[in-house]
């Protein structure tokens, strides 16, 4: 994620369009709070939390890729 998140931060530079490079860190707060919860239980929650990383980081990269291709 923290290269997706340099990638947008290229294209925003390169070709001025506003792609919120800096929402693409929340995705790696969140893995590392459930590495953290993993190592020390393992639980529902720490399920839940890494899930709702994955979801956040599917949603950032569709959305790049939208924004660089010119999609709709």
């Amino acid at each position: 994620m923290i290269f997706i998140a340099a990638i947008a931060r290229f294209y925003q530079k390169k070709f001025g369009v506003k792609t919120f490079y800096y929402f693409y860190f929340i995705p790696v707060l969140i893995f590392l709070a459930a590495i953290i919860n993993v190592y020390s239980y393992n639980t529902p929650t720490t399920e839940l939390v890494e899930f709702i990383g994955v979801v956040i980081s599917l949603i950032a990269t569709v959305n790049l890729y939208k924004k660089m291709v010119g999609v709709k």
